[in-house]
């Protein structure tokens, strides 16, 4: 199992839409190879859109706010997720600084 955080602030959050954000939502899924079971459900309050993709493995959560540029993103599976999966997040939302944490769960 793995659980992927990614903090960041972004060079253009004007560009975070929800049609933007619903469509990485489901680029990560078939990046990861998994299976969307439910979503992606996108809000938007404000400046702040949030996503949440139930998949067959777990879930895809973002939560980007458009008026500080700051994004807070948590994949979780319960398998094996490609390393790849960090870079497409960065890439897309053009992060210029982020943190990435990777946990492994289960390995205790």
């Amino acid at each position: 199992m793995t659980q992927l955080l990614i903090d960041g602030i972004g060079n253009q959050p004007a560009s975070w839409t929800p049609s933007f954000v619903e469509a990485l939502s489901k680029d990560l899924a078939n990046a990861s190879n998994m299976t969307i079971f439910s979503g992606p459900h996108v809000t938007e309050n404000g400046a702040l859109i949030i996503a949440m993709t139930l998949i067959a493995e777990s879930h895809i959560a973002l939560h980007l706010d458009r008026a500080s540029g700051q994004g807070w993103i948590d994949v979780f599976s319960c398998k094996a997720m490609p390393d790849v999966i960090a870079g497409l997040i960065l890439s897309r939302l053009d992060f210029r600084v982020a943190h990435v944490t990777r946990i492994r769960r289960g390995e205790l």
